[in-house]
């Protein structure tokens, strides 16, 4: 009876020792999922906030480049605006030289006449 009873009880302590051997081990497998788990928490943190980084600095540069649009179309604007002042002041100017010719022509006429009436 007391050999069946310390087989028992070997068997109890080898038991024993094996489910706190497994505790230790389920308790670091823990520890260290709960360490991969945070450094991918971390990770995912990072990559958000890197994310968001971006996404600012594209916004600014959409922001320039719609700021460099606008001004390249307020030039072209202006330009239009200018080469039209310029076209209507080109007419206006090419309508008196066409005016002052004319003038000219008749003058010269004259002269030829008073040439003429000078030579008889």
């Amino acid at each position: 009876l007391s050999q069946e009873t310390e087989a028992k009880e070997k068997l109890v302590k080898e038991a024993s020792e094996d489910c706190q051997k497994l505790e230790a081990e389920i308790s670091e497998l823990e520890e260290q999922l709960l360490a991969v788990g945070g450094a991918a928490l971390e990770n995912a943190k990072t990559s958000k906030e890197n994310a968001a980084r971006y996404l600012e600095e594209v916004s600014s540069m959409v922001n320039k480049f719609s700021l460099m649009i606008d001004r390249a179309r307020a030039a072209h604007e202006k330009a239009t605006k200018s080469s039209g002042e310029h076209e209507l002041e080109l007419s206006h100017v090419q309508g008196e030289l066409k005016q002052k010719r004319e003038e000219f022509g008749k003058i010269e006429e004259q002269a030829l006449q008073v040439k003429s009436n000078l030579e008889k």
